[in-house]
């Protein structure tokens, strides 16, 4: 299981660093990495979710079935949620585009948070949270 897990996750950095093609830096945006973080954990904690539990379970503590499957939840509120981010950060990026259309220059700051933030949305809910819920979910069941 380990040896398939690592294999997805080079698969999927493999092929982001392909499809980038050398211009990897460009696609790191700390704001926008910062918004679909915290958006997304801050509307899972106020949702109630134990963020703990999850993480614990992720990182192959033994838990109950219970437990799993409420970790498997937060997953699958965390997708959702990152969307959402996703969106709100593209809306901020354009916002910010709007406000400095008198100065061309500042009009890349906006576009690239509200790209980044839609891209880094898609790769949480894709790559990762979707993933990791069904993971936790068939542990709980015990495939």
């Amino acid at each position: 299981m380990l040896l398939t897990r690592l294999l997805g996750i080079i698969l999927i950095a493999a092929s982001i660093v392909a499809g980038v093609g050398g211009q990897l830096p460009i696609f790191v945006n700390v704001p926008s990495i910062a918004m679909v973080v915290g958006l997304s954990m801050g509307a899972a904690l106020l949702g109630g979710r134990n963020l703990g539990n999850a993480v614990a379970c992720i990182v192959g503590k033994t838990a109950s079935a219970s437990i799993l499957l409420d970790a498997s939840k937060t997953c699958t509120d965390l997708e959702k949620y990152s969307i959402g981010a996703g969106l709100i950060g593209t809306l901020t990026g354009f916002v910010l585009i709007l406000a400095n259309m008198d100065d061309p220059s500042k009009i890349g700051a906006g576009a690239a948070i509200a790209l980044l933030t839609l891209f880094y949305s898609c790769c949480a809910k894709y790559l990762l949270l979707s993933p990791l819920a069904r993971r936790l979910e068939d542990k709980a069941k015990g495939l």
